[in-house]
């Protein structure tokens, strides 16, 4: 399963395209389950104090009913988030340009307006707007979801 790292900055055109930075790229390429036909799995986080975009290949995916056994005991609120997460995974296309089309729903529910700022969490990553990065990085420590895609 790929592991994504570093930061980057990219730029969001009027018709919602991002480039996914080259060295995401390349591992999303690399993945067995995604590779082959350039596709990666997003969704915007179901907490509305944590607004971004979690990206990542469908290895990932692949684990995250196994994550959700594990995680069944320990609350309602954390089955309420991994449900949610399975309900609003989209899968896209990676152009021949390295650029996804964000579909309106997750351009809003992350605040992205110009530029979006890439942040590799292992294996996941997150798209942040541009604008008031430091408060992302206090709020990520609260997120159920992030927990979720970290186990």
């Amino acid at each position: 399963m790929p592991v994504f790292y570093g930061t980057f900055e990219s730029g969001l055109d009027t018709k919602r395209r991002v480039s996914i930075p080259a060295p995401f790229r390349n591992r999303i390429e690399s993945d067995p389950e995604s590779g082959r036909d350039r596709m990666i799995a997003l969704f915007a986080s179901p907490e509305p104090d944590y607004p971004t975009v979690f990206g990542c290949t469908f290895s990932m995916v692949a684990m995250l009913p196994q994550v959700q056994v594990k995680l069944a005991e320990e609350s309602v609120a954390i089955r309420k988030t991994a449900s949610k997460i399975f309900r609003s995974i989209l899968e896209h296309k990676i152009d021949d340009t390295g650029r996804i089309v964000l579909n309106a729903k997750l351009v809003e529910a992350a605040g992205l307006q110009k530029k979006a700022f890439f942040h590799g969490q292992g294996h996941f990553f997150e798209i942040w707007p541009m604008e008031d990065v430091d408060d992302y990085f206090e709020a990520e420590e609260a997120s159920l979801a992030r927990r979720i895609l970290m186990l």
